[in-house]
């Protein structure tokens, strides 16, 4: 039996991932820190074939430990949200790309056949949008003047209004926060690894993901969480700008 490692695998997406895999018959180890701003007080249950080490992911102890006899690697450990990124900056920056690459130096001593790690949206700033004339614009910025004046939508380099597209993956990187800054780094660290190192490698641009089982005592699980949170309380969704926001 296949055994995989799923770094952050008491999360919300991570625990998914757990029963999707156990389900298909793989054996599953989860190395997860239970910070207590994702899991408040609940108690953590577990499937069936899973097992968990307490552990962060940055403690080289606690990471060889838990790739013991593993064959392949899921890595979703990581800080999560922009604004809090911007003001907790060495936390970030500290559990994110630290912790990749102390999981990756593990690797080296512990190789295994693939590792697939969790990027973000994120990298592409504000996603993609088109001029009048149809035009592609890849790096659209909203200013900090524009908005202070309810300029609420990007303007090109000629003040033009922008329609926004759906963002593909032609989009070049466009990295605004520090959280995106570090998902950047966690991805590329991991493909030039696998290229180094012979092992098949996957960085997963994740979009808005929700679903059952999403914490809504943590304010960065997305908008949302937040929406159904203050519906559940009897209060009206809050909701910033214009209200004519698009997101996938």
């Amino acid at each position: 039996m296949e055994r995989i490692l799923v770094t952050g695998g008491c999360g919300f997406i991570g625990r998914h991932v757990v029963q999707e895999l156990v389900e298909h018959g793989y054996a599953v180890c989860i190395l997860d820190a239970l910070l207590e701003q994702v899991h408040g007080s609940e108690a953590i249950s577990l499937p069936a074939g899973a097992d968990l080490i307490k552990g962060d992911v940055r403690d080289r102890d606690a990471v060889a430990q838990a790739l013991q006899g593993v064959d392949a690697t899921i890595h979703l450990a990581a800080e999560v949200g922009v604004g809090q990124s911007m003001y907790e900056i060495a936390r970030y920056v500290g559990a994110n790309d630290l912790g990749t690459a102390t999981l990756l130096e593990a690797l080296i001593k512990h190789p295994v056949e693939r590792i697939v790690v969790a990027s973000s949206m994120s990298v592409y700033g504000e996603g993609l949008y088109a001029t009048p004339g149809g035009r592609r614009v890849d790096n659209a910025r909203r200013q900090a003047s524009d908005v202070k004046s309810g300029q609420w939508n990007p303007l090109s380099a000629a003040d033009e209004s922008l329609s926004p597209l759906p963002t593909d993956e032609e989009k070049p990187v466009d990295l605004a926060s520090i959280y995106a800054l570090t998902k950047y780094a966690q991805e590329r660290a991991v493909l030039i690894f696998g290229d180094a190192y012979g092992v098949d490698a996957v960085a997963l641009r994740l979009f808005n993901v929700f679903g059952a089982g999403q914490a809504l005592s943590n304010p960065y699980t997305g908008v949302l969480a937040n929406f159904a949170s203050r519906l559940a309380n009897g209060q009206r969704p809050m909701i910033f700008e214009d209200g004519e926001q698009k997101r996938d």
